[in-house]
C-alpha cells in the first residue's frame, strides 16, 4: 500500500454471534508513532471515515467503504477506531485474527469506561487505498 487515499476496509467474519446488525456503527482512522498499545490512544484528530449508522455484516469478506477517505502519508502506523451499539453482547461474531508480539487491539464493552482491555490478537484488515505509486 502507497502513501495516499485508504478508501475501505474488509474484514472476514466466520460467525454472526447474536445478530447480523450492529446500530450506530462508526469507523474513524487516525495515525500514531506507537508500535504497541499499552491502554486507548487519544482519537482527536482522527477522521470519521463512516459515520454513525446500522451496518449489517454477512459470514464471509465484509467490505467498509468509506464515505470519507483517510489520506495516509504511506510512512506513520495507522490506529482503526470501531464502535457501535451492538447487539452481539452476548455471543460476538468471529473475525479472522492474527497473533503478534505486543498489544495491538485495545477494546472495552461500554462507552462508559476508559479503561481498555488489551490483545495480542490483532483481526485481519485488508485496507482499499492506492496501490501504485
Amino acid at each position: 500500500m502507497f502513501a495516499g487515499d485508504i478508501t475501505s476496509i474488509a474484514f472476514n467474519i466466520t460467525t454472526l454471534g447474536d445478530a447480523s446488525f450492529n446500530d450506530n456503527f462508526v469507523v474513524k482512522i487516525g495515525t500514531t508513532t506507537s508500535t504497541v498499545l499499552t491502554a486507548f490512544e487519544s482519537n482527536a484528530g482522527y477522521t470519521t471515515v463512516f459515520p454513525a449508522q446500522t451496518y449489517t455484516h454477512v459470514v464471509g469478506q465484509n467490505v467498509i467503504n468509506f464515505s470519507t477517505p483517510f489520506n495516509w502519508d504511506g510512512i506513520s502506523n495507522i490506529i482503526v477506531e470501531v464502535q457501535h451499539d451492538g447487539a452481539n453482547d452476548i455471543n460476538n461474531a468471529q473475525t479472522y485474527y492474527t497473533a503478534t508480539a505486543g498489544n495491538t487491539i485495545a477494546y472495552t464493552s461500554t462507552n462508559a469506561s476508559n479503561t481498555a482491555s488489551l490483545s495480542t490478537n490483532r483481526l485481519n484488515i485488508i485496507f482499499g487505498a492506492q496501490t501504485g505509486a
